[in-house]
């Protein structure tokens, strides 16, 4: 099958699962998440703080549609203290986006095909090499194989971010039906998270 073949298979597997069972998997998923502790050897060169727990700066997905929902996570990282950063599509023709701080789920508005951004201007604290403190970022996708191999939405968005800052740890968050058992075409600027997340698993 191809890429473009796998995604809509699997995005009709994700939008047949009722909202019910969105929001139990999502819960779910986001326990993992906050109960994920990493080995040195998971850590290689990554930012050893940069799991969930110990994290200065989330960078998080706000979801949309289907997806694993990512608003309780937002809310929690919020009160928590943590800087939660969220992207903006800055150039969608060459797949660039930036992550802009928020400081309530209420500054995200919808843009860029309906998803969810910040209102970014002069005053706007932004994601870059010189933001202090541990980093983790939490990356979509439509479908993950158990070596942790992406699809997402084909616009390259995350592979182009995670090319600029190869230091932050990445965990993706999907549900099971998004976890192929065959191994997904890819390429070689595709870029792998460090962890992939499910209701049931880890890989």
């Amino acid at each position: 099958m191809t890429k473009n073949e796998i995604r809509k298979e699997t995005i009709k597997k994700r939008n047949a699962l009722t909202e019910k069972d969105r929001r139990d998997k999502s819960s779910q998923i986001f326990m993992r998440l906050k109960s994920l502790v990493l080995l040195d050897d998971d850590l290689s060169e990554k930012n050893s703080g940069g799991i969930y727990q110990n994290c200065d700066n989330l960078l998080v997905y706000a979801s949309m549609g289907s997806e694993v929902i990512t608003d309780d996570i937002i809310s929690d990282a919020l009160n928590c203290g943590k800087n939660v950063f969220c992207p903006l599509v800055t150039d969608k023709s060459n797949g660039a986006m930036t992550f802009v701080r928020i400081r309530a789920l209420s500054d995200l508005k919808a843009g860029y095909f309906g998803i969810r951004e910040p209102h970014i201007d002069a005053a706007s604290e932004v994601f870059g090499a010189d933001t202090k403190g541990n980093s983790l970022i939490i990356v979509p996708g439509v479908c993950f194989d158990r070596d942790r191999n992406r699809i997402g939405y084909k616009g390259g968005f995350y592979d182009r971010f995670l090319e600029r800052f190869p230091q932050i740890y990445s965990v993706a968050v999907a549900y099971d039906v998004q976890i192929s058992e065959k191994t997904l075409p890819f390429e070689e600027h595709d870029k792998r998270p460090d962890k992939v997340i499910t209701e049931t698993a880890c890989y």
